[in-house]
């Protein structure tokens, strides 16, 4: 009897989330000197897409175990873009070349009304435990596709976490709720 009166009567609930990465395109910007390279379209409207240098873009890099210190694309296979003359460059990196990663999220309430004839009789307590990422999963969320050159001829990226994951969703996170309806 005891057993059924705290296991009876629960309501669950939840909100399950799958999303596909969104589409990225890189970007390049450089911190050297010049209308070369702080707007290579020469159109007065800036212009940040990069070029593409022909190396393949999943290979040629080494993948760590840790996703959190992987760089997930070739960052070699892409360049600030420099114009030709007085001819600018816009860059040829298609838009959303790259993917952010797909990620899930489980959240889940359990709730509960229990009677308090001792107040009067249409009195209870409403119980409720939520659970938000109730299985405390690591799930990546973005990564980074900035470029930011410097050195001769916009030679050496300066962001060091280009490829890089650098989001994460929250980790498990709960709440107890105890409310009185008399």
């Amino acid at each position: 009897a005891a057993a059924r009166w705290v296991l009876q009567d629960w309501q669950v609930s939840g909100v399950t989330k799958f999303q596909s990465g969104n589409p990225l395109t890189p970007t390049c910007t450089s911190n050297n000197a010049g209308i070369n390279n702080s707007d290579p379209t020469l159109s007065g409207l800036g212009g940040n897409r990069c070029e593409l240098t022909g190396e393949p873009l999943y290979s040629g890099f080494t993948v760590d175990p840790d996703q959190s210190v992987a760089i997930h694309f070739n960052p070699n296979a892409f360049r600030m873009p420099q114009p030709n003359g007085s001819i600018g460059n816009f860059g040829n990196t298609p838009i959303g070349i790259l993917r952010n990663p797909s990620w899930s999220n489980w959240d889940v309430t359990f709730a509960r009304r229990f009677p308090v004839k001792a107040i009067n009789r249409g009195a209870q307590v409403r119980l409720q435990l939520q659970l938000y990422n109730i299985f405390n999963q690591v799930q990546f969320t973005t990564m980074d596709v900035t470029f930011r050159y410097s050195g001769t001829n916009n030679s050496v990226n300066q962001q060091s976490t280009t490829g890089r994951y650098t989001v994460t969703t929250p980790p498990r996170q709960f709440g107890i709720t105890a409310r009185l309806d008399f």
